[in-house]
């Protein structure tokens, strides 16, 4: 009986490891089945031709239509290892036309810190392209919106890839829901958008091209090198607010990377900061500008040598040129339009001159142009926060329409 009893319990300790791995590869399989899928839809309202004029003086342009505002929420995965289900959410806006097809866009939003300025909580981007005629989607991202309690995945390649195609199915459900008829697709996205938009681009050409087609792309003023980080902590003074979140981001969702050997500051103090509950005014005057303030010296010193030793240096380094884009040897198939500010403070214009060379040493045939935007008056140059190539891309694409499908217009 004793030897009955100790081979079962041998047998049920030796079998745990593999239900525990049973388990997750369950749990795992019923979270990519999530993914994509429409969860829920809410209207948020309408806002008139006349609205939305007034919304648009200040950049020149006029609505050729009013537009229908809705929330919906869709499955995801975490962008770690354990590829958890998640809820997330995003801004559907919806032209006031009859149609029988409608051109889409799917827009990466710039970067925000803050909950209260995601997009399904303060509209903004992609009224304009609704405006003209085009069925616009604005993802929240991962950390923002119906996700709002954990942390951003920033600048991560990876997370904007896996969001964006669950987006993109989502809408299209939510699009048969509502009986319109998707078209030609366009990317389009500023700053952190513009970063994701590349990303999302690269994938979908080379792992995607069947489901989602096409038509056109406009990555604006990102941060598509990422190396350019560490030439940051070269610096006495350094604005860390983005790199401070950068390296949470990467310390959350990649590498574990001790904190505290890292920043200067109190590591708790710097997470408190990102929790989504404040925005970049708020954020600022609590940092310092030093750099040796706000990371700890000996960090800072082995980051600026020759060849960095410390776990923390040498895997930032690594985790910033896997996530600098483009991440293999790839070159547009799509009419890809990188749109620049040339006196751009946070983003040099030469991020994009650099990222659209590579593309083009890959396929010198490929159709990638460069728009560099010059200040028209020295004295107001225009800056990363008013550079007008934010707007410029949805003429573009009108354009684009026109030009290549006659049989789909604007409506």
């Amino acid at each position: 009986m004793y030897r009955l009893f100790r081979s079962l319990m041998l047998g049920l300790f030796f079998s745990l490891p593999s239900l525990t791995l049973m388990a997750q590869s369950v749990e795992r399989a019923s979270a990519l089945k999530h993914r994509g899928t429409l969860r829920d839809s809410q209207p948020l309202g309408v806002l008139t031709k006349e609205q939305l004029d007034r919304r648009l003086a200040p950049t020149g342009l006029k609505a050729r239509n009013g537009v229908r505002l809705y929330r919906i929420v869709y499955g995801t995965v975490t962008p770690n290892r354990a590829q958890e289900a998640l809820d997330v959410s995003a801004l559907v806006v919806v032209p006031e036309v009859n149609s029988p097809i409608f051109p889409w866009v799917s827009i990466q939003h710039f970067t925000i810190l803050g909950d209260r300025e995601a997009p399904t909580v303060a509209p903004f981007e992609g009224l304009l392209e609704a405006s003209q005629g085009f069925v616009a989607v604005v993802p929240d991202f991962i950390g923002y919106g119906a996700s709002n309690d954990i942390l951003h995945p920033y600048l991560f390649a990876q997370a904007y890839v896996d969001n964006g195609i669950d987006t993109l199915r989502a809408v299209r459900a939510f699009a048969e829901a509502q009986e319109l008829t998707l078209g030609p697709l366009f990317l389009k996205g500023y700053s952190e958008g513009g970063y994701a938009t590349l990303a999302l681009q690269e994938a979908l050409e080379t792992r995607y091209a069947g489901e989602f087609p096409l038509k056109g792309s406009a990555p604006t003023a990102g941060p598509y090198d990422l190396t350019g980080f560490r030439q940051a902590f070269a610096q006495d003074q350094i604005g860390s607010i983005y790199i401070n979140f950068l390296i949470l981001s990467y310390a959350t969702w990649l590498k574990p990377l001790r904190l505290d050997r890292i920043f200067a500051l109190d590591t708790a103090f710097v997470e408190s900061l990102y929790d989504g509950s404040l925005v970049f005014d708020e954020i600022l005057p609590q940092l310092p500008t030093k750099t040796t303030e706000v990371f700890e010296p000996r960090f800072v010193r082995d980051l600026n040598s020759k060849k960095p030793k410390s776990y923390e240096a040498r895997t930032f380094i690594k985790l910033l040129a896997d996530n600098t884009l483009p991440r293999g040897r790839w070159a547009p198939r799509t009419p890809t339009r990188f749109f620049h500010c040339a006196d751009d403070e946070v983003v040099p214009a030469d991020v994009a001159r650099v990222t659209a060379g590579r593309l083009l040493d890959t396929d010198p045939a490929a159709p990638v142009t460069l728009d560099i935007l010059p200040s028209p008056d020295p004295a107001n140059p225009f800056r990363h926060g008013s550079c007008p190539a934010f707007y410029t891309p949805v003429a573009w694409f009108a354009q684009l329409l026109q030009a290549r499908t006659p049989q789909t217009t604007v409506p």
